[in-house]
């Protein structure tokens, strides 16, 4: 029934045993288009089998209080001309090369960027020569639950201030500082995790983490130490994120790359999703 209150379109066949009252609901069949008030996809719902249990998931389904609906989160910084780069970088800059108004079919944008400019995931590839690239890397590491945990205030993330945290059911944790304001001027300075944080988030079932400043490591840190120090934890990192509105919580993390082949990294447009 979760595929129901998606919005998918359409027949969707549910197999199920589901006891409850002491009767057995063997399947659901949903078909049709979603009707006013409805969160399912069909106000028309056929099932095989009758009886009390039965009657109640139609009328739990048609009245689309089965699932509430989601609420999307954009934690993502708009990618722009201007958007301040790592000092060095490649300067962001977006423009058309055919237009509509000058006489072309279509307009026709063109972007040029480093992958590590604004919102992006670093494949260990950036800083490891035999680290995986970015198309390399398993694709349920990108989706799935995450912790937002608040530091503002903090200049060290120590396991000491996470131990109030419970990571059991969230293998992503996303850091928000509220330092980079103004993504228009690259910031000086940021908060920096521990060097004993990346494995002791490691231990407890964390694979990736996520901050919303420029780097793991310091502005000036040759030799990237940090980057390191969670590679050799097994961590992968997600840089970059505006998290400013977020409050601390459980959500779902949706952060996919682009498949870039043998790429070092990728932006990408990352979204928390939240049934509050």
């Amino acid at each position: 029934m979760g595929q129901a209150a998606s919005g998918l379109r359409g027949k969707v066949t549910r197999k199920a045993k589901i006891k409850k009252g002491g009767e057995r609901i063997h399947r659901l069949f949903l078909v049709g288009e979603t009707g006013p008030g409805c969160q399912c996809p069909s106000n028309s719902l056929r099932q095989r089998g009758s009886g009390p249990a039965i009657d109640a998931a139609r009328g739990a389904v048609l009245a689309g209080c089965l699932i509430p609906p989601m609420k999307l989160l954009d934690i993502s910084r708009p990618i722009h001309t201007g958007l301040a780069v790592w000092p060095g970088d490649i300067p962001v800059d977006f423009s058309f090369s055919s237009t509509k108004a000058n006489g072309a079919d279509a307009n026709v944008g063109r972007l040029t960027m480093s992958v590590h400019a604004g919102t992006h995931m670093d494949a260990a590839y950036h800083y490891n020569e035999s680290g995986m690239r970015i198309d390399e890397m398993p694709l349920d590491l990108f989706v799935g639950p995450a912790q937002v945990v608040d530091i503002r205030g903090l200049a060290l993330v120590t396991p000491a201030f996470l131990e109030a945290c419970d990571f059991t059911a969230s293998p992503r944790v996303l850091f928000r500082s509220d330092t980079w304001r103004d993504t228009a001027i690259f910031p000086a300075a940021w908060p920096m995790l521990d060097p004993a944080t990346p494995a002791w988030l490691a231990e407890r079932g964390v694979r990736l983490i996520g901050l919303d400043v420029p780097s793991v490591d310091a502005l000036v840190c040759p030799g990237m130490p940090m980057h390191h120090i969670v590679d050799r934890a097994g961590l992968f990192i997600l840089e970059n994120l505006d998290l400013r509105n977020v409050p601390a919580g459980i959500y779902e993390l949706i952060a996919l790359p682009l498949r870039i082949r043998g790429g070092d990294g990728s932006p990408v447009r990352a979204v928390l999703r939240t049934r509050d």
